[in-house]
């Protein structure tokens, strides 16, 4: 299914089998079904909610709020200030290393996702659900190897991130 490059609204909701959406340019919202889909916003502030299945978001270039919601996703942010919600299951989020700041949101139950290209001291992670209320709170939680640092909230719950320049600082963090 494709958008056009105007403002499209494509929705996608009841459809199990695998789909490719297509939004092009414009400010495109996107919702695919439950099936392994794939879906790509390209230019413009583009809004992908990827409900179920195992699904691979391209965010492309803009400012995108992208959603994986439940499945083991593979969501790709692109260039701009993008907002990242990986849901339930083990997801990739893979952001670009443009200087821009990106916010990824991470809850209780998300399961065990990898941020990959985290830019700290830019992005951002929003941390909910467990309690927490400073960097002071989880700061026990994280372990570094190289370039990767893990947190491990306990219960299926961790966040690997890989590519890192800098050790991640509070300023990082969301609570």
């Amino acid at each position: 299914m494709h958008g056009t490059g105007e403002d499209d609204h494509i929705f996608h909701v009841y459809v199990e089998d695998a789909q490719k959406l297509y939004g092009f340019a414009g400010n495109d919202t996107i919702e695919s079904g439950s099936g392994n889909d794939t879906v790509f916003g390209g230019l413009g502030n583009d809004v992908i909610i990827a409900n179920g299945g195992n699904d691979v978001v391209v965010g492309g270039e803009g400012d995108d709020n992208l959603y994986g919601e439940a499945g083991n996703d593979s969501i790709h942010a692109g260039d701009g200030e993008d907002t990242v919600f990986g849901g339930a299951g083990d997801d990739f989020i893979y952001l670009v290393d443009d200087g821009d700041v990106d916010f990824i949101g991470f809850f209780q139950g998300n399961g065990n996702d990898v941020i990959d290209n985290f830019e700290t001291g830019i992005d951002q992670i929003g941390i909910g659900g467990f309690g927490f209320t400073s960097f002071a709170d989880i700061s026990g939680l994280i372990t570094y190897s190289g370039d990767q640092a893990m947190i491990d909230f306990g219960n299926g719950d961790t966040i690997i991130f890989t590519g890192l320049e800098a050790p991640l600082a509070a300023d990082d963090f969301v609570f």
